[in-house]
């Protein structure tokens, strides 16, 4: 069940922030109208459902020791992702910038890794989520955060149906 709503938060979550970076154009950097606000903030969000998510999936997918790890360091990596964002454009500290890209690419390398590891562990519904998530966030502001929620959706049945053989 907490895996169902943080798969479905963090869907929906991406689905809004990249169907707000096409429609309104936020200036997310320099946050001044309530628009760009909400884009610092869901970013951040996102951020944060990406480091509940990946681990909820590495440890249903049941694909050995390595995953567990490496799932931590892309949690690890998208609470920093979230908390620079917060710092960095939320409260104006621009100094956050460069964490936010440590942040960002710990989340991004870990998400490669992890799906390298479902694919070579034969995990391929898992690893398919992985590689939506990963698409998604990397091209959210194109409005391809709808992938997250694909994604999402895909790892929910995939949970479901684990918890119905076991």
């Amino acid at each position: 069940m907490l895996a169902t709503v943080v798969y479905l938060a963090l869907g929906l979550v991406w689905t809004g922030r990249s169907l707000l970076a096409v429609i309104a154009d936020p200036q997310y950097y320099d946050p001044v109208t309530t628009i760009d606000w909400v884009a610092v903030w869901t970013s951040s969000l996102g951020f944060v459902l990406f480091a509940a998510a990946v681990p909820l999936l590495a440890r249903e997918a049941h694909a050995g020791r390595m995953l567990p790890g490496i799932a931590w360091i892309v949690a690890a990596g998208a609470l920093l992702a979230a908390l620079a964002n917060g710092i960095e454009d939320g409260v104006g500290i621009k100094s956050w910038g460069s964490l936010y890209v440590v942040g960002s690419l710990a989340t991004v390398f870990g998400l490669i890794a992890a799906g390298a590891v479902l694919w070579s562990r034969q995990r391929p519904t898992h690893a398919l989520v992985v590689m939506l998530w990963l698409a998604g966030l990397a091209m959210h502001s194109a409005g391809f955060g709808v992938l997250v929620l694909v994604g999402s959706i895909i790892a929910i049945n995939a949970g479901r149906k684990a918890a119905a053989i076991a």
